[in-house]
């Protein structure tokens, strides 16, 4: 998440963010990111009618 954070602003043309500006997450904050992607891979389906009885989510 840190090296997205700052490869987004370098491409918008900002600094990276330091070690210390830089946000860390919490676990509570990680399970939440996880749960994400499931949540929207399901979205997704339903959005095209179809309902998932099971899948995998995969990202990198």
């Amino acid at each position: 998440m840190r090296d997205a954070i700052n490869e987004m602003r370098k491409e918008s043309g900002r600094p990276p963010l330091t070690e210390e500006e830089l946000p860390t997450a919490t676990e509570d904050e990680e399970w939440y990111y996880y749960a994400d992607h499931a949540i929207r891979s399901i979205r997704e389906e339903l959005g095209k009618g179809i309902i998932p009885e099971k899948g995998t989510v995969t990202w990198y």
